[in-house]
């Protein structure tokens, strides 16, 4: 009889612990769905073509939206992007002295449009204290006109939790080289007028 009731009771376990496999192979597996439902719109590849330099090893979701958010403005993708910012998104561009005013989401959004080409991102550092990212970068890329762009920028990121889990921007504060970006906005200007008097000519 002992060695029965030892026979059953083993069983018992075995079934128990292939039960709790089953258990924890559906939560591992839900949370990694929930992560991918979270961060659909940017693949690895994608990210480390445009977004390179110090990133963390472990990412809150907060810097992965950051990171995602960098890396579609990189590729220039709006409609990606525009999911990825609040509706009532307020995206200040500083030093004051640029006079360059507090932009909503499709002010922003067009201005993207009309932005540059083959951005990519180095990242410098990132902190983030939740609900709020901090990111020292610089970038380069090709303006419109084939001239060459490289910035330098401190980029503050407010983001709010949704109710499906998602996280969005709020507010964004980019400051950049005042300096540079005055410097190059005059030889873009120069660059334009000449391109329409070929075209014209």
């Amino acid at each position: 009889m002992t060695k029965e009731r030892d026979k059953i009771n083993s069983a018992r376990i075995v079934g128990c612990i292939g039960i709790l496999n089953v258990i924890s192979d559906r939560a591992i597996e839900s949370r990694c769905n929930r992560t991918r439902s979270i961060f659909p719109s940017v693949s690895t590849d994608s990210m480390s073509a445009i977004v390179s330099g110090a990133i963390p090893e472990t990412l809150s979701p907060q810097v992965q939206t950051v990171l995602n958010f960098l890396t579609l403005l990189g590729a220039g993708d709006i409609d990606k992007l525009s999911n990825l910012l609040s509706d009532d998104l307020s995206y200040y561009v500083h030093p004051k002295s640029l006079n360059i005013p507090c932009l909503a989401k499709h002010e922003w959004l067009q201005r993207v449009k009309k932005g540059f080409v083959g951005m990519k991102f180095y990242i410098f550092e990132i902190v983030c204290e939740r609900p709020s990212v901090a990111v020292h970068a610089s970038s380069t890329a090709t303006s419109r006109t084939g001239g060459s762009y490289a910035n330098e920028y401190s980029f503050w990121f407010h983001l709010e939790q949704q109710p499906e889990g998602t996280h969005r921007m709020k507010t964004v504060k980019e400051f950049l080289d005042s300096k540079y970006i005055i410097e190059f906005k005059t030889e873009e200007t120069e660059r334009a007028e000449k391109l329409a008097n070929y075209n014209m000519s």
